[in-house]
């Protein structure tokens, strides 16, 4: 095999061997428990990255793991030619992903170095895209800080909601703080937003999201891209979702990824499009969701009209649209009084 297709099929290990890790720390299913042994066993290579893996996040429950877990069979005997090649790749290899997913301690950002503050006010919605090709979506309401140098790609999530679509870069990955978690990633596609009760929510579309605790808060000009500790460091794959808190403090063993489906994803981000969909939450519920884009303040007076569900699709920050489709489909009246003020009622049925 050569040089080339060697780099390439260690390179699909890693991240298979990645996948798998996020799996393992959220509990296999018997069916894929079934295929991950396949995976380690069957597949000449696979063995040896996953072992390299765990070592260097020194992950001491895997490693116990795989030594009573002994292959059913004996690995593929290798030339001794590759053998060595083997070993040079996984050592050259996985350097290279040790640098991609702990990152340099340190970057202090110059004067000349690329630096923006970007944010939205009530019901804004913006698209920018940064210096190296990557697309960022700003929600409702939200602030961010962008850092850039020849060595790191930092954002700083003040507040609000942001979508990232990150040009692939394995030699500078780029990194969102939020609160005191770091999420780093290096081309990938998620969604970050910081709740009014300041939970952290991160859903991944594309690729791979590695998430751990900040040790101290970027100070003044000085931006720290630090080292994730092998013991904070979570893995969140395409099509999960994790919810924490952005206090460390909180953090508890059953923050673990979550699945989620292609609708619920849709709806979750649907905010992109400038609509807000619905599909059978409590109006108490949807009118917290429309308040985040409007400074329109809406006072229920009655507990009947909380309790009414809402399904649909609603155009976010459109005030008299939505009053309008509560008022002829759910019969919910509406009183505009002085300011931005609507009292809502259930209307009396016969």
């Amino acid at each position: 095999m050569s040089d080339q297709k060697l780099l390439r099929r260690h390179s699909q290990h890693i991240a298979m061997a990645s996948e798998w890790m996020a799996k393992l720390d959220r509990g296999l299913t018997v069916s894929e428990e079934v295929r991950f042994k396949v995976w380690l066993f069957e597949e000449d290579g696979s063995y040896e990255v996953f072992m390299a893996m765990a070592k260097a996040w020194d992950r001491m429950d895997y490693l116990a793991m795989l030594a009573k877990q002994k292959p059913a069979k004996t690995l593929k005997a290798r030339s001794r030619w590759s053998h060595y090649a083997v070993a040079a790749v996984l050592i050259c290899g996985f350097f290279g992903w040790q640098q991609v997913f702990l990152g340099p301690e340190r970057g202090v950002l110059q004067s000349d170095q690329y630096a923006e503050a970007f944010e939205t006010n009530k019901g804004e919605r913006r698209d920018y895209q940064l210096p190296d090709g990557s697309r960022l979506s700003l929600n409702t309401n939200t602030r961010v800080d962008v850092r850039y140098s020849p060595e790191l790609r930092n954002l700083y999530l003040e507040q609000g909601e942001i979508h990232l679509r990150v040009e692939s870069d394995p030699s500078r990955p780029l990194t969102v703080f939020a609160g005191d978690r770091i999420f780093r990633a290096v081309g990938t596609e998620f969604n970050l937003e910081i709740s009014e009760d300041q939970q952290i929510e991160l859903v991944v579309t594309e690729g791979i999201v590695m998430i751990g605790v900040l040790a101290a808060a970027p100070d003044g000009n000085n931006y720290s891209q630090p080292r994730l500790l092998p013991d904070s460091g979570t893995f969140v794959s395409a099509g999960r979702e994790l919810v924490v808190s952005t206090s460390s403090d909180l953090q508890t063993a059953t923050e673990v990824p979550e699945a989620i489906d292609q609708e619920d994803i849709a709806v979750k981000l649907s905010w992109r499009d400038g609509n807000l969909i619905f599909r059978g939450e409590s109006l108490e519920e949807a009118i917290a969701e429309v308040g985040r884009y409007t400074e329109v303040e809406f006072i229920f007076l009655d507990e009947t009209a909380k309790r009414q569900t809402v399904s649909g699709l609603f155009r976010a920050g459109d005030v008299d649209g939505l009053l309008m489709t509560l008022r002829n489909n759910f019969n919910i009246t509406h009183e505009q009084v002085a300011g931005d003020r609507v009292l809502l009622r259930a209307q009396a049925t016969d």
